[in-house]
């Protein structure tokens, strides 16, 4: 029986790194098609709004707690989630994982070249792994350079392409809600064992971004130090850690 944690309607598997893995392996030795959502407080508070989103969370074979927002709302609520399951560190494993049993990775999304830069970084790091494709994707209503041929393949050939391929595993770099939806969208044609929505996880695989040292991803400070780096994204993240903080409040409390 699976063990939930519910933030504002959205259902967070309660796992740690070592039970996601296991459960992901799992997944790969069945038949079927198998969803993995990174939740953090971001995917919450769309979810709040995007009922399809919500939706594909609350559906997905696994959701893990990627984000240290969701681990504090529920200490808040009573119910503790085990830990933050890093979706960097989850890939990590994975390709460790990938390399030991013989399963496919298919890259998929970044922007262009970055599939490729994290493939490559996986052979150097992993070189018996199995990287079955990659490619940069079509992520919905992006701006594509017109001289960038690569960036104009349409999103039907893209799955035509993965479903022939088949891999164990599948990492969708578009961005939330966009890859999440993309997987959910296509569970009937990609034909991959299991498909992971990863964000930016193929920019810190690629080099393109460094991630935070370890004593701050352990302090659940990875977020402060990646808007030191990106200020850019202040504006976007203080607006949906407040909005994040001010539902989880109201609804620990209601409203007066």
């Amino acid at each position: 029986m699976r063990d939930r944690v519910e933030i504002l309607g959205v259902q967070i598997d309660n796992v740690d790194m070592d039970q996601a893995i296991t459960w992901i392996y799992n997944f790969i030795r069945r038949d079927g098609y198998h969803q993995v959502v990174t939740v953090n407080a971001e995917f919450i508070v769309e979810a709040q709004k995007n009922l399809l989103f919500k939706k594909i969370i609350n559906q997905a074979s696994l959701a893990i707690p990627d984000g240290i927002g969701p681990v504090w709302a529920s200490r808040f609520y009573g119910k503790k989630l085990k830990e933050r399951v890093s979706g960097v560190d989850l890939v990590w494993m994975l390709a460790r994982l990938a390399e030991e049993e013989n399963y496919t990775i298919y890259l998929l999304g970044g922007g262009p070249g970055v599939a490729r830069s994290a493939a490559r970084k996986l052979r150097v790091v992993r070189p018996k792994i199995r990287i079955a494709g990659f490619s940069m994707g079509v992520k919905p209503h992006e701006h594509r350079p017109k001289d960038c041929p690569i960036c104009h393949i349409s999103e039907a050939k893209i799955v035509e392409g993965i479903s022939k391929i088949k891999p164990d595993i599948l990492l969708v770099a578009y961005g939330a809600p966009q890859q999440d939806e993309f997987i959910a969208k296509y569970k009937d044609k990609l034909k991959a064992k299991v498909a992971i929505g990863v964000g930016g996880t193929l920019d810190y695989m690629a080099g393109l971004k460094k991630r935070a040292p370890l004593w701050m991803q352990k302090a659940g400070l990875e977020w402060f130090y990646r808007l030191l780096r990106e200020p850019l994204r202040l504006p976007r993240t203080l607006r949906a850690t407040i909005l994040f903080s001010w539902l989880v409040l109201i609804s620990k409390f209601g409203r007066k």
